[in-house]
């Protein structure tokens, strides 16, 4: 069947933080220095900087094994450089204090065809909520704790992973920071952008390859010349991703018009990816850390939120999973021991709503606390004024605010 990949090729633009002692940042002029002997020490890299993050760049990768090693040899020279200077290099999807998110973005090319990339990209919506699952790492973040697993995607990483809209391939144009990018003409890439900073190495390989897999599966005979889209699938896609963020593994999602655990849906998946994977070098028994994810529907933010509980001092708990992350294994040793986590029955988007609905809630603070599109959200904020919930005044500054309504006052 044909594809758009020519090849199939991977790469990864994996955000993180260089640490001083203090765990406060190592600043940008260090983290440029540092990336500057990195990309001497390691010609193949394309290692930089992202504000105050190093990014870690491998080049273009069209081999399983390769991704391994030039994975591993990154991290085992990075952390032998900054620690001369007793500095940690630490991946995480949002430190505990701090606003910033932190991101693994997956590139998947070499494709050139820019509308048929549209067409994946829109195909790929479905998929992005089972990436944002097992990719969750960002359960603390300017203090919260409690609401999500990730953060990060929760608060569309401050529009650096933004819930995608569906782009009809003939009147596209290249756009930034959409949950799947489309690069062309810039680079011949698809980006996968709503990963947290992924703090285990092995499983930042293993959802590289899972998310080129996924790509290629999709891939064959796609449809230029018309638009596709499903509006109560493009409703639930919106409404997994935020469930996703919510729930990491253990969420439920609503798939193929049933309730159906994102564990299950991430077999099938696997199943899609089979054939890219193969064309890689590799199988899907080489996912062993998805696999033992999968199967006790734990994530990295499980992980954290299991350490929050032992202290949950936010900055002496950033020191503790800075230093926890620096053993590569530790993930994996705590999945090992880690129990299997029950899957979640969702609260109702519209409760979600209601429950961000104040006295003279703004309708641009509710759409940022909303998962749905603007369409989708105004449906339900009617629903909720028809029921007697809420009211909605004009204003010409804000535009429509919403009151949440005490119970003397409903009708009805």
């Amino acid at each position: 069947m044909e594809t758009i990949f020519r090849p199939l090729t991977v790469g990864y633009d994996w955000e993180m933080a260089v640490l001083q002692e203090t765990m406060e940042s190592a600043g940008e002029k260090e983290i440029v220095r540092l990336a500057n002997e990195l990309r001497t020490l390691l010609p193949w890299s394309r290692v930089g900087i992202d504000l105050d993050l190093l990014e870690a760049r491998l080049g273009i990768i069209r081999d399983w094994q390769e991704l391994l090693d030039k994975n591993r040899s990154f991290f085992r020279e990075a952390k032998k450089l900054a620690g001369r200077k007793n500095y940690l290099i630490f991946p995480l999807g949002a430190r505990p204090t701090e606003q910033m998110p932190i991101g693994s973005h997956i590139h998947v090319g070499s494709v050139y065809d820019y509308p048929a990339a549209v067409v994946l990209a829109n195909q790929m919506t479905k998929y992005v909520p089972c990436f944002v699952a097992l990719m969750c790492n960002s359960p603390l973040s300017r203090f919260e704790v409690g609401e999500y697993k990730s953060y990060r995607v929760a608060h569309d990483a401050e529009w650096c992973s933004s819930p995608q809209p569906l782009h009809h391939p003939r009147f596209a144009r290249p756009s930034w920071g959409e949950d799947t990018s489309v690069k062309i003409p810039f680079k011949p890439t698809i980006e996968l952008r709503c990963g947290d900073s992924t703090s285990d190495p092995r499983l930042m390989c293993e959802c590289t390859v899972l998310a080129a897999g996924v790509m290629y599966g999709l891939s064959h005979n796609l449809k230029v010349n018309s638009f596709e889209c499903d509006p109560d699938e493009f409703f639930w896609n919106s409404v997994n991703r935020w469930r996703a963020a919510k729930y990491g593994l253990q969420a439920t999602f609503h798939w193929d018009g049933e309730e159906k655990p994102v564990t299950e849906i991430l077999k099938e998946m696997l199943n899609l990816a089979a054939e890219g994977l193969n064309l890689l070098g590799a199988e899907i028994k080489d996912l062993t850390t998805i696999a033992k994810m999968i199967e006790k529907r734990q994530t990295q933010a499980d992980f954290i939120l299991t350490l929050y509980e032992l202290d949950k001092d936010p900055h002496r708990l950033l020191r503790t999973i800075a230093t926890i992350f620096q053993d590569k294994e530790a993930f994996g040793k705590y999945l090992d021991m880690a129990p299997i986590l029950p899957p979640v029955a969702p609260m109702d988007i519209r409760d979600h709503i209601l429950s961000k609905i104040a006295i003279g809630s703004r309708i641009g603070e509710l759409s940022f606390f909303s998962p749905l599109a603007p369409w989708d959200l105004d449906r339900v904020l009617e629903e909720l004024e028809r029921d007697g919930l809420i009211e909605v005044q004009y204003d010409p500054i804000w535009g429509r605010m919403y009151s949440r309504l005490q119970e003397d006052k409903r009708g009805g």
